[in-house]
């Protein structure tokens, strides 16, 4: 057994090589003749494997620009970025490797694990739900797939929509995205669905996993019924929060414009599917470009929320955004803690969602400056800013102009989803060299504020 220490491989610099090594492997695979059916710039090959990779969704180029081959390459990045190439790196790694106590703990940080021995346990529950869910997708698009193409077609079509839905990939197997499909409401349902499993969060299902296990044991000893844990209960408030909210919006704004000439099932059904998609998935049967301007205004916050934490989606995560508005109550109220749900959360996480929205907003303000001045003239500078939230969020809204950018405004937005993909303060932790801790502290000196 060797020590990491050898490689002098650090858990932060193993994350960022897996993405750009599994980055780089997809381009290579689809330069080759047989994975395309029109030639293809390199430049938007690579930013077609980094949009799967980081499963932003984002696309170039159309999806028929690749042949069947090549839609499996894509397929299997999303995949592979869907899982988690973090954990799925740290997993495999220590079944070879002795981490020593510095990169446990900084595992830990950016895992959100207090145990390192639980990351066996977590990785059987991310490949068993990822399987079972995707399973279940594929087999429940099917039949409504058989509607529109022939038996083959159909169900490799539904294993795409299904591995791209629940890993918040948001791409489509076929031009024109989901569009044709908003007045099919059962492949709206079961596509929202597995959108909303993907970006529930591997924590949560492990919750649910031991929930299921106490209320249906078969011991016959009576064991109470756990109460779920903090993080769950903040991500279910957040998620069906913001779905209620998004609903209201496109019900407000879109109902007798996006979904014009809709019958009424029909447009309630859209309003939730694009309320369960939006800040993560990017499917959507909503033309931004023509959408009313409160609406795209909005989304742009939205998609910087993003999804849960430890799951397929990104943004700054919906436990962030909780902890912000707790904090803010907190100083209205002049309380010196920060309380959820009747439990005070410690400074340091409070800090934390503090620093990762002050990093989001200084990172996504210096990079949109570099994209002003490499596309600011060609573009309308709100919709530029649109695309460039959306790859950093990996939401994969699109307004359509990103295959129009320059190859430098692509570098740009390629560089955001990798940042946004892995997180921005888990990216300085990870690269961060651990520091010995201070046993003292300065005196206490009040400055004015606001």
């Amino acid at each position: 057994m060797f020590h990491i220490k050898k490689f002098q491989i650090s858990p932060g610099v193993l994350i960022l090589l897996s993405f750009l090594a599994v980055i780089t492997v997809g381009c290579l695979l689809l330069q080759l003749p047989l994975m395309r059916l029109v030639d293809c710039s390199l430049m938007d090959l690579i930013f077609t494997a980094a949009s799967a990779t980081c499963v932003t969704g984002i696309q170039v180029v159309p999806i028929s620009t690749f042949s069947f081959f090549g839609k499996c390459v894509i397929l299997g990045l999303i995949q592979i970025g869907g899982l988690g190439l973090m954990t799925l790196s740290f997993s495999v790694l220590s079944l070879f490797l002795n981490f020593g106590i510095a990169d446990r703990v900084t595992a830990s940080k950016i895992l959100d694990f207090e145990y390192w021995g639980r990351i066996k346990n977590f990785l059987k529950i991310i490949v068993s739900v990822t399987l079972c869910c995707e399973l279940a997708g594929v087999v429940a698009l099917y039949p409504i797939l058989l509607r529109y193409f022939k038996p083959a077609q159909a169900l490799f079509n539904a294993l795409f929509y299904s591995v791209s839905a629940f890993c918040n990939a948001g791409i489509s197997p076929e031009d024109g995205g989901v569009f044709e499909y908003m007045q099919n409401y059962k492949f709206m349902s079961v596509l929202g669905l597995l959108v909303f499993a993907g970006s529930t969060g591997f924590i949560v299902w492990q919750d649910l996993a031991v929930l299921v296990k106490r209320l249906f044991n078969f011991s016959g000893l009576r064991r109470a019924v756990p109460v779920f844990s903090l993080h769950t209960r903040i991500v279910f408030l957040a998620s069906f929060g913001l779905i209620a909210f998004t609903t209201w919006l496109f019900w407000m704004f879109e109902w007798n414009n996006s979904f014009a000439g809709l019958s009424i099932g029909d447009k309630v059904a859209n309003c939730l599917f694009n309320a369960v998609s939006l800040r993560s998935a990017g499917f959507t049967t909503i033309d931004y470009v023509h959408a009313a301007l409160p609406v795209q205004f909005i989304v742009i916050f939205l998609m910087l929320i993003g999804g849960n934490p430890v799951s397929t989606a990104s943004g700054i995560k919906t436990t962030t955004f909780v902890l912000l508005i707790a904090t803010i109550i907190a100083t209205v109220k002049t309380r010196s803690e920060v309380e959820i749900f009747n439990r005070t959360i410690p400074s340091d996480q409070v800090y934390k969602a503090l620093v990762i929205l002050g990093l989001s907003v200084a990172w996504l303000m210096s990079t949109f400056f570099v994209l002003i001045l490499t596309d600011g003239g060609a573009f309308d500078t709100f919709y530029l800013f649109f695309e460039h939230v959306a790859a950093f969020s990996t939401g994969g809204l699109s307004v359509g102009i990103v295959g129009l950018l320059s190859p430098l405004g692509k570098c740009v937005l390629i560089v955001n989803m990798i940042v946004g993909r892995v997180g921005i303060l888990t990216l300085l932790l990870a690269l961060a060299r651990n520091h010995a801790r201070r046993n003292y502290k300065y005196p206490e000196e009040r400055v004015l504020i606001g």
